[in-house]
């Protein structure tokens, strides 16, 4: 089994025996300590598994993902991941393109006005 099957496993059972009053997801260390595999290789594989749909990222600090199945079928129950996709959805709307700039140096300061337009 590769890597990224390991991981994608790990992260469904973990997302399973997540706690949904106060978890957002997994962290890529706890599924690396787990599997004892480095962070970065499991970071890099898990955002991998979000591109290609199988994982959602919750992209706080720490970064969280859950599995998809698993959000899909406790979409309800779970209400903090739940709330934060609502709100980077509303945010992404009400922003349009502009998400694209966010992590530009002057986004909200001298490149204001160019970002804006």
């Amino acid at each position: 089994m590769t890597n990224k099957e390991n991981i994608n496993l790990k992260l469904k059972e973990l997302s399973i025996k997540m706690d949904s009053k106060k978890d957002y997801g997994v962290t890529a260390m706890k599924i690396a300590e787990s599997l004892g595999i480095q962070r970065n290789i499991v970071s890099h594989l898990l955002n991998e598994l979000n591109k290609e749909g199988i994982a959602i990222k919750i992209n706080t600090r720490p970064v969280y993902f859950i599995h998809g199945e698993v959000y899909l079928e406790r979409k309800n129950e779970l209400k903090l991941v739940s709330k934060y996709l609502e709100v980077k959805e509303t945010e992404t709307k009400n922003t349009g393109n502009i998400e694209v700039f966010k992590n530009l140096v002057g986004f909200n300061g001298s490149l204001k006005y160019v970002v804006d337009q």
